[in-house]
Order: C-alpha cells, then sequence, then structure tokens
C-alpha cells in the first residue's frame, strides 16, 4: 500500500514539475519565434 502512495505521490510531483516548466518555457519561446508578416503568408514562401 506505501508503495501505491509513494508513486502516485512521485507522478503527481513530475506532472506539476511539467506543467510549470512548459509554462515558462513558453513564455520564454515566444521571444524567439520569428516575426511573421503577411506578406510572408503568401504560398510562394512557404
Amino acid at each position: 500500500m506505501d508503495s501505491f502512495f509513494l508513486n502516485s505521490l512521485n507522478f503527481q510531483c513530475i506532472k506539476l514539475l511539467i506543467q510549470n516548466l512548459a509554462k515558462i518555457h513558453h513564455h520564454t519561446l515566444m521571444y524567439f519565434l520569428p516575426q511573421v508578416g503577411t506578406e510572408y503568408l503568401d504560398q510562394r514562401y512557404l
């Protein structure tokens, strides 16, 4: 029974860590994404 509790607790900790990292990296990655103008959305540039 203790093993199940520890595995469940470990899973919850990992889940929270991944969610927090995803939020941090999402905001950071937005700065590195290229700014795409409407002229680049034309089919010729794809």
